[in-house]
């Protein structure tokens, strides 16, 4: 039992004496032995960051640890760095980045995440520009002081789910997936365009994700490629966040835009103009729920989309929507309180005289034709002619003449025009009947009648339609009777003969044309 012991004793001491020998940086992973061939002045919390990323660790709770920015670059764009990085990728969580960071033209095939990070003593934005990464995550980061993208190209998503104090530039970048700002805030800082997210002609796989962000500054997205869905939910849009703000930048600029699904803006706080000309868009573009400044306008010209859905909240004030060119296959609009024909007309008349175009109202009124809504398919096209503004006399008389017949979309308004003026004719006629003005051509004898009303209402459509003889009218002409007539009532008399029969050869003159489809203005 005693040798036993001894033994014991023997191996421990062994044992303690070889860790004791061994050095301390033996047991390092080799990243960190890598880093620390290049960065011999390697702090104790740059070696806790670089250990976490080897051995695919996540942050302990408590104070952020602080690593220099060359070190990130460093670990990104050296080939002997990343050899000894797991396939979890370059994953920093609660850390303080200090300088300038700069990954232009790196070549990254794994994740790159930065979690709950901050970024100090930058004096120029983060640079991703024409690098290749697999895919970059930012999310609940704070001080980022922007970001240089142009021409990057990423294979998988972007996600920035943090907030950024200058311009995010992603000009020509393409992004194989998902572009994410959910739950973002952007800005923009005076030596930027005023754009706190510039975008152009960037090349989008995925969705372009801005549910719950805050914007302040211009969202410019002019000439880019969604493949997927926009997406704008519970979203602030703001054309700047300053006193130096400029009025005239829109809030979202999708100018040119090609989007391959729908797009949709949903409580959403705008302050600027909301620009979506010149897009085209696979299938549905939905806005609704808005709250908008005095500043809001809505350019919808030049858009074509399957279908478009509007309600009231969305429309901007007179004069501030711009519609010319804008085609789609259906249409939506919702107005509490009115019907469907006093929504879509009241949409249309936003657009102003001013900027009139016959274009909005002729696509309006041939959607509501294919959906069987004839009624206000013809409303409308009716309200596209009283709309347009009159520029000279003729076009004044050619408008009135065209209003009894709708304007050639309605040729039955004169059919009841005339019935009135018919019924009218017999009211006039019977008192005229009834004061002995009424005669016979041929020997100036007053009217006797056996059925006054049934004749004296022939006699008021007899003289009324020309060119068509009921054998009716030559019998009675309005005259003076004898010396004892008043003659006031007379020439009353005779004037409303002249004025039924005038009437009668107009209207049933534009009557003919509009039925036979002459006369369309």
């Amino acid at each position: 039992m005693a040798f036993f012991f001894r033994q014991l004793v023997v191996a421990f001491c062994v044992l303690t004496s070889f860790f004791q020998a061994t050095p301390a940086n033996a047991q390092e992973p080799n990243l960190v032995t890598v880093v620390r061939q290049r960065f011999a002045d390697l702090t104790e919390d740059e070696a806790l960051v670089v250990r976490r990323i080897a051995e695919s660790q996540a942050a302990a709770d408590g104070e952020p640890v602080t690593i220099r920015a060359d070190l990130v670059a460093f670990l990104c764009k050296t080939r002997e760095a990343l050899a000894e990085v797991p396939t979890r990728g370059l994953y920093f969580e609660n850390v303080v980045v200090r300088g300038d960071f700069d990954l232009s033209f790196a070549k990254l095939s794994l994740p790159l995440t930065f979690q709950q990070c901050r970024f100090f003593d930058q004096k120029s934005r983060i640079s991703f520009r024409q690098g290749t990464f697999l895919s970059i995550t930012m999310s609940h980061c704070h001080d980022v002081p922007g970001i240089n993208g142009r021409g990057m190209r990423v294979e998988h998503s972007f996600i920035f789910e943090s907030q950024s104090r200058s311009e995010i530039d992603l000009k020509n970048a393409d992004i194989g997936n998902d572009l994410d700002f959910e739950s973002a805030t952007l800005a923009y800082d005076s030596s930027s365009t005023r754009a706190c997210l510039y975008a152009r002609n960037a090349r989008i796989g995925g969705d372009l994700i801005l549910d719950e962000a805050a914007a302040h500054g211009s969202i410019d997205l002019q000439g880019a490629t969604i493949g997927g869905m926009f997406s704008a939910h519970n979203t602030k849009l703001e054309t700047s966040s300053g006193p130096d703000a400029v009025a005239t930048l829109p809030a979202l600029d999708l100018v040119g835009t090609t989007i391959g699904r729908d797009v949709e803006f949903e409580d959403v706080r705008v302050s600027g103009p909301l620009q979506i000309s010149d897009a085209d868009i696979t299938k549905t573009v939905r806005i609704r729920n808005l709250e908008h400044s005095d500043n809001y306008s809505l350019d919808l010209s030049g858009l074509s989309c399957n279908r478009l859905v509007i309600d009231a909240s969305a429309r901007p004030s007179y004069g501030k929507l711009k519609l010319h060119g804008c085609v789609y296959e259906d249409f939506s609009m919702f107005v509490p309180s009115q019907s469907e024909i006093e929504s879509c007309l009241n949409w249309l008349r936003l657009i102003g005289r001013d900027q009139f175009s016959e274009q909005p109202y002729e696509q309006l009124a041939g959607v509501m034709k294919r959906q069987g809504k004839d009624d206000i398919s013809r409303s409308i096209l009716i309200a596209k002619v009283e709309d347009e503004p009159l520029r000279t006399y003729s076009d004044v008389l050619i408008r009135r003449l065209a209003w009894m017949i709708g304007y050639g979309y309605s040729p039955l308004r004169a059919v009841w025009l005339a019935m009135a003026v018919i019924l009218v004719g017999f009211v006039v006629f019977k008192g005229a009947y009834r004061r002995g003005y009424l005669i016979v051509r041929a020997t100036h004898a007053p009217v006797r009648l056996k059925s006054p009303n049934v004749t004296l209402l022939m006699y008021s459509v007899d003289i009324f339609v020309p060119l068509v003889d009921f054998g009716v009218g030559p019998l009675y002409v309005p005259g003076k009777v004898d010396i004892g007539m008043d003659s006031h009532e007379v020439i009353f008399f005779r004037l409303y003969y002249w004025f039924h029969v005038g009437a009668g050869w107009l209207i049933c003159t534009v009557a003919v044309a509009g039925l036979s489809g002459l006369i369309r203005v």
